[in-house]
């Protein structure tokens, strides 16, 4: 997966925010993709929890 640059922080330059905003997209998009893994895990050890042998 691509790392997000942050050349437009930390340059002195007029920020660029079209790319700034790319950036928060893909951040946003990336949050939510761990958001549903996480949800995923918990049904996943709940269900391994209540397994019976």
């Amino acid at each position: 997966m691509n790392k997000p640059t942050h050349q437009a922080i930390k340059s002195n330059k007029k920020p660029d925010y079209q790319e700034l905003e790319r950036q928060n997209r893909a951040i946003k998009k990336e949050l939510e993709l761990r958001k549903k893994e996480i949800e995923i895990l918990k049904k996943l050890a709940h269900y391994f929890a209540n397994l019976k042998e």
